[in-house]
């Protein structure tokens, strides 16, 4: 048995969360649907659009579960002073952080390695795997997420070589309120 029944395609096409709670979410009650991922269906979409190649399974022996099901955003807030000033008010008087914007952490995701990719995804728990690196706000929602570096790499090397040190030692992220900053 390659799944258990309850798992087959058939009955995640009837039962599925996926395959019926999400689309009728998205499509009636948007509200619910933000709260039930933590992010809106376009940023549900641009994140899929980043993360499903990497994660698209092919159709070996028996039919994979779609990346789309499989998922469960860069920036996915808009940068701007308000925002930004919105979750350094939440960390200041949530977790009693100030001038505090991100929580940030990596996990490691399991992968099939990548044909003819060697040693470059076999991480030290000795798995291959991608890195997902996230920031999240004070209230556990992803506002900066890097997909995709190599298992091999630490959270520190992740983060160093993303996008976000550059970002944030040229003031480039976010336009932080100069209020937080006086503090």
């Amino acid at each position: 048995m390659w799944i258990r029944p309850i798992f087959t395609e058939r009955r995640r096409l009837l039962q599925g969360a996926s395959d019926n709670l999400l689309v009728e979410m998205r499509l009636t009650d948007p509200e619910k649907y933000f709260n039930y991922l933590r992010m809106s269906p376009t940023i549900f979409t641009e994140l899929f659009n980043i993360v499903g190649p990497l994660i698209e399974k092919q159709n070996v022996v028996r039919k994979p579960i779609l990346a789309r099901t499989r998922l469960e955003e860069k920036v996915l807030i808009d940068s701007t002073e308000e925002n930004w000033s919105t979750i350094a008010e939440d960390f200041k008087t949530t977790c009693q952080f100030p001038h505090c914007i991100g929580a940030i952490d990596g996990k490691y995701v399991e992968i099939q390695a990548p044909p003819r990719s060697g040693s470059c995804y076999y991480n030290y728990k000795g798995k291959h795997s991608i890195n997902l690196l996230a920031v999240s706000d004070a209230k556990n929602r992803f506002t900066i997420v890097d997909i995709g570096a190599e298992g091999w790499q630490s959270d520190g090397g992740v983060f160093e070589n993303s996008a976000l040190p550059h970002l944030l030692e040229t003031n480039a992220l976010p336009p932080y309120p100069s209020t937080y900053a006086s503090e």
